[in-house]
């Protein structure tokens, strides 16, 4: 089963300009595997040293927010997930 993934700028400059991919995956944490393994220059904007995404990543989920401890959710075929850098203010 495929889903797509959509990305920002910041990460698709960094795959000559791809910024939305189909990869196999049953999970959300499956998909974000499958692009990291398929880029993997994209390793360090999607995830810490330690594997754990990184904290300023947001994943939507069909449009809808997906807290980081549901990346183990079910998707099905033709979903969507987008990546969002954290906006961050002072």
């Amino acid at each position: 089963m495929s889903v797509f993934i959509r990305f920002p700028p910041l990460f698709a400059d960094r795959i000559d300009g791809v910024s939305r991919v189909e990869v196999p995956a049953t999970t959300v944490k499956d998909a974000l595997q499958a692009l990291d393994v398929r880029f993997p220059a994209l390793r360090t904007l999607l995830f810490r040293a330690n594997g754990q995404l990184n904290p300023v990543i947001v994943i939507f989920l069909n449009d809808e927010r997906l807290p980081n401890n549901q990346l183990h959710c079910s998707i099905q075929a033709g979903d969507e997930i987008q990546i969002v850098p954290a906006i961050e203010g002072g």
